[in-house]
Order: C-alpha cells, then structure tokens, then sequence
C-alpha cells in the first residue's frame, strides 16, 4: 500500500501492530523524497493535536527510513463510500468529522505549516472520536520563502487544488488548505448527489471561490460559519416554527448563515402564513438586511413578493394600508443597493398608488422616479413589474408631469 512519500504496511512491534512508512524507493531515493519524507516525520513529531498523525518510533533499515504510527481501519475516502447512506443523512455524524479535520488543519497552521495535500486520503479513520490528517510531506512553512519547492512547481491532487496551487505550489497561503477543505465539505455532504442542505452548500462556496480574497482568512472563521450551519440543519429536522426563527434573527450575535438560512426556512416552509415575511422584514435591522441582500439578492426579492402578496390578499380596499407599504418602500429605498429590489419595490408602490388611489404614495412614487434617471437597470427592473401606463396615471392624477423617458 501506498502512502504519500512511501510505502505502508501492518506489522507487529512490541506485541502491538502498527503502520510502518518506508520511504518510496528506499535506498535509492533521491535527496528531495528524503529531505520530505525526514519533513514530514520532524513536522508530526512537532505538534500536539489529537487529529494529526502520532510518530510512534523512526529508524532505518535494509530497505531505507522508516516510521511507524498506530493503525487506521479507513481513510475518508472508504469511510464515505461505506457509509455514505447514512452520513449523507446525518448532521451529527459529519460535523464531528469535519470538526475534527478542521481541528487538525488549525493545529498545523497554529505551528506555522500549510499542508498542501489536503484529501480524503489523507486523513484517517477509526471512529468519530479517532480521526486524524496524515501525509505531511507537500507541507510548506508559512512565513518560510526557502524550500525545496522552486518557483512555478506544481504539485497536489487535482479537483483539491485551489487554483493558485495549480499556477505555483511555492507561493501559495494558507487559504490553499481553506480551498482543500470547502472541496472535502462537498464530498462529506454529498452535494455532488445533492444530498447537501443549502446553507453548507453556501460555506463551501466561499472556501472554494476562485479569488482567495473571497474565501475564509482562517479556519477558525470556517470553523464559526461550519457550527453554526449544522445547528441550523439541526434545528430544521426539528421542525421549528417561523415565530421562533424569527426570534433568533432578531439576536445581536447571529450570524451571517443563519440570517440567511433561517430567512430561507421561512420564506421556503410548506407551513407559510400570511404576515411572516413582514414579521421576517421586522426581524432585519439595517445591517442584517444588507447581509442578506448581499448575500442572496433573490431571496430577499422573494421576501418582498410574499410582503406584497399578503397585503394584497388582506388590504380589503383600505387605502390607510397603503400608508404602511409606502412607509415599507420608502425604508428599503433608503438602505438597499439592489437594482433588482429597489425596482421591484417601486413597481410594486406604483400599482398600489393606483389601486388605492393614494396620493401620498403616488407622490413618493414621482419623487423616486426624479431619482432614477440616469440609471437604466433600475428602469428596466421597475418597467418589467409595472407598466408606464400605471406609471402615467398616477403622474396624472396629481397633476404632473411624467418623465421624458417614458
């Protein structure tokens, strides 16, 4: 069996079996395999953490260096294979494996190493409670220019290469592992059979994206937005009601995954009722609305469609109603940076100025509309939702003038 830089095999040392790592050709390996292979028995030896590979004994004999380490039953890779039906169903299950791998990767950069190989492969199993990351060769040492890895060398396993790795393995950080890791949380969910939930599909999307700049600066930020995707999982099997995630959107310290999974799960529920994306709206401050519509423009034009909606199904012809959607309008004009939503939004206030006969709101209408006159895609947006005879009618009914424009 092959393993990295060497060859592993089982055999019993002091009464105990064991994994002994040759070095890959032995004797007649070159200077560079025994410089990695030597780095990666130093690097192991050197940090402390339960979820990277123990050094139990090194030496060398007939057939050249050698380590010994304790014995796994699997790698990632046979450990999904054999258990993908259940762990594709089970939160608990790969959160505490991918935890623990996470736990290793902190580990490795806390002492300065970016390990450069990351895989299923590479990081072995015997339970949930026993999970480790091996094969330390590829590493680098973060803050070291001097290696033996000359510039524009390329080196890894594709599909978990990040792109930068796939130009230059020498001058590379540590959002390479970061890259390496959002691809294992693909392959630990199940998401190339779709079996991943939404907002763990969202987390590995930013540790895979293309530009470093966009992706985790550390692992302990992966490791915040990880946690919290799982409760959110969790709470889902629990079927929990729209009151109470609305309730948790309106803590202070909620973060940007709930914010936008729960506002998901509420606009998304089969048990949808009329008033709870106005309550969702209500639950969004400034600055978590602006997460949302940054994170996810769709979604929150879907919570607008279903504000508009209810209020149609229950203005009863009231015009005072109309007061409240202008106020809504007026609110969001002031804060988003969407096209989409502030276009939408204006349709929306336009047809219900009409409908209500509401001067008021078919002046506020007027007064955006002298706003957008040099911007085409919020036109294209509002004329998409309404029509410019709605539009004219309005003007007309207040005695002014429309725009040239239109």
């Amino acid at each position: 069996m092959h393993g990295g830089q060497g060859t592993i095999e089982i055999i019993t040392n002091n009464g105990q079996q064991v994994a002994c790592k040759h070095l890959l050709d032995g004797n007649f390996a070159d200077e560079y395999s025994k410089y990695r292979f030597l780095r990666e028995i130093k690097i192991a030896q050197k940090i402390d953490s339960p979820n990277v590979i123990k050094i139990i004994d090194i030496g060398e004999d007939e057939e050249g260096l050698f380590y010994t380490m304790p014995v796994y039953q699997y790698d990632l890779n046979n450990f999904i294979i054999i258990n993908s039906e259940q762990l594709f169903n089970d939160p608990q299950m790969q959160k505490k494996i991918f935890i623990s791998i996470l736990n290793g990767v902190s580990a490795l950069h806390a002492a300065g190493i970016i390990h450069r190989d990351l895989k299923p492969g590479n990081i072995l199993i015997n339970n949930l409670d026993d999970i480790v990351i091996c094969d330390l060769g590829l590493s680098k040492d973060i803050d070291s220019s001097s290696s033996f890895t000359y510039t524009g060398a390329v080196f890894g396993t594709p599909n978990y290469m990040s792109p930068e790795q796939n130009n230059d393995s020498k001058h590379v950080d540590i959002r390479t592992d970061i890259f390496a890791l959002g691809v294992i949380l693909n392959d630990l969910t199940g998401r190339v059979m779709n079996c991943a939930p939404n907002q763990l599909c969202r987390i590995a999307d930013k540790a895979t994206n293309y530009n470093r700049e966009e992706r985790y600066s550390s692992v302990a930020e992966f490791k915040r937005d990880i946690e919290e995707g799982y409760d959110i999982w969790l709470k889902s099997n629990a079927r929990v009601s729209s009151e109470e995630l609305i309730n948790s959107l309106s803590r202070k310290d909620i973060g940007i995954i709930e914010i936008v999974t729960y506002s998901e799960q509420i606009l998304h529920s089969p048990y949808y009722k009329i008033g709870d994306a106005d309550n969702l709206s209500g639950a969004l401050d400034e600055k978590k609305y602006m997460i949302l519509e940054r994170e996810d423009e769709n979604l929150c034009l879907e919570m607008f469609e279903h504000i508009w909606e209810d209020w149609r199904n229950t203005w009863n012809n009231n015009y005072y109603k109309v007061d409240d959607m202008e106020a809504l309008v007026k609110w969001y004009w002031g804060i988003s940076e969407s096209p989409l939503i502030k276009g939408y939004n204006l349709a929306m206030l336009a047809n219900a100025a009409r409908d209500g006969n509401r001067f008021a709101a078919m002046n506020t209408m007027i007064e955006m509309i002298g706003e957008i006159a040099g911007n085409e895609e919020i036109k294209r947006v509002l004329l998409s939702f309404t029509s410019v005879n709605t539009i004219k009618s309005n003007f007309k009914t207040v005695g002014k003038n429309p725009p040239a424009w239109m």
